[in-house]
């Protein structure tokens, strides 16, 4: 199955946080987290090369990884009504 990543418009990423605030549903959970990570992987991208790989330890897969549990930390802390994107809130976690 192939997933294309469709970049979000605020309106959309603020009513799919209040979903997936507002469910208990597990699948509904994991589909709404699932586009929301879809749609901001761009941006872990750009964190990721900008650390430069200098060791063996640590390859460019490892950081994604790392970057996707912090980009997937920030959406379940995003509160809405600050009035911040997404993309903003989620950038230093």
């Amino acid at each position: 199955m192939k997933t294309e990543a469709v970049r979000l418009s605020g309106a959309e990423e603020i009513e799919l946080i209040r979903q997936l605030n507002a469910t208990e549903s597990d699948i509904v959970h994991k589909v709404t987290l699932d586009k929301l990570v879809l749609s901001n992987m761009g941006l872990c991208h750009k964190v990721v090369q900008k650390f430069p790989v200098r060791t063996n330890n640590c390859t460019y897969e490892d950081l994604l990884h790392e970057s996707i549990a912090g980009l997937i930390h920030g959406i379940k802390k995003f509160d809405p009504a600050r009035g911040y994107r997404l993309s903003t809130y989620v950038y230093p976690w």
